[in-house]
């Protein structure tokens, strides 16, 4: 991961600044902190734009504290720190949507594959052999904080770039993820982060300008929208078709009686084959 070729690339655009550290915790929880601060810990200044990426995470998480395991140097492990201005809190989540959406656009320029969005915030790719009919890509995880009346979004990424050559031995077969190496000749990670961060750009204006443009474009991409799912909620579970996502990115999922149910947050299961 070449910082420098990387911030080239990005010049003159929000996200051009670019830290890249050999190892570190959380690079969620590192940026959060940087920005809470107004700098790094060489005293560098922290803002709208800063992105932090780490070849090797030692504590990644994943959603409801889930370990982010990858051995270094095989993924792109990456924060990145937006200011919202006014774009209202409601709508701070499909901040997470805007980077899938640009993982997406990437990672299907350079394979054939179907690379899409699983709900709320995986990419995934197809895979016959997998229980699912998936395996994932990457995942993303959003942390806000509000200090001082100023909002602060940190969009972590974790995209499997190269596979390793030994899995973790505890991985189940439906566990076992994929890598972009598995469906691309190709792969170098610093032209393809810096492929990830224009189009997160790119992405986060129109969530800016056009809220209906961008939920077309997330539409367009959903591996979720339109299949037979199982929201597990807890302490219950609904089981129905997954018919849409709101103007706030929640799933609207409509049950066997017909009842819509709009969910903010939940663990979704497949219950067909995808795609």
């Amino acid at each position: 991961m070449d910082a420098v070729a990387i911030c080239t690339a990005l010049r003159g655009l929000r996200f051009a600044d670019v830290r890249v550290v050999d190892e570190i915790d959380s690079t969620n929880r590192t940026l959060m902190a940087w920005a809470a601060l107004g700098h790094d810990n060489d005293g560098a200044a922290v803002a709208d734009g800063t992105v932090l990426i780490a070849r090797s995470q030692s504590a990644g998480r994943g959603r409801l504290g889930r370990r982010w395991i990858a051995p270094p140097d095989s993924a792109l492990l990456m924060s990145v720190l937006v200011v919202p201005g006014a774009l209202p809190v409601e709508r701070w989540p499909l901040l997470s949507f805007a980077m899938g959406l640009a993982v997406v656009d990437t990672a299907r320029r350079l394979t054939t594959s179907q690379v899409a969005l699983k709900w709320p915030n995986d990419v995934v790719v197809p895979d016959p052999t997998s229980p699912t009919g998936y395996r994932k890509l990457a995942g993303i995880l959003a942390e806000s904080s509000v200090s001082w009346g100023a909002g602060r979004v940190v969009v972590g990424v974790g995209v499997n770039l190269v596979r390793p050559i030994e899995l973790d031995p505890d991985l189940g077969p439906e566990a076992i993820p994929t890598w972009l190496s598995d469906h691309s000749q190709f792969v170098e990670p610093s032209s393809f982060t810096a492929s990830v961060l224009t189009l997160f750009a790119v992405h986060t204006e129109t969530l800016a300008q056009s809220s209906l443009d961008f939920l077309a474009s997330y539409r367009a991409v959903s591996a979720t929208i339109g299949h037979r799912v199982r929201a597990d909620l807890g302490e219950r579970s609904i089981i129905g078709d997954a018919v849409d996502v709101d103007p706030l990115g929640r799933l609207i999922v409509r049950d066997d009686e017909s009842t819509l149910h709009t969910l903010s947050a939940g663990d979704v299961v497949h219950l067909r084959p995808y795609p």
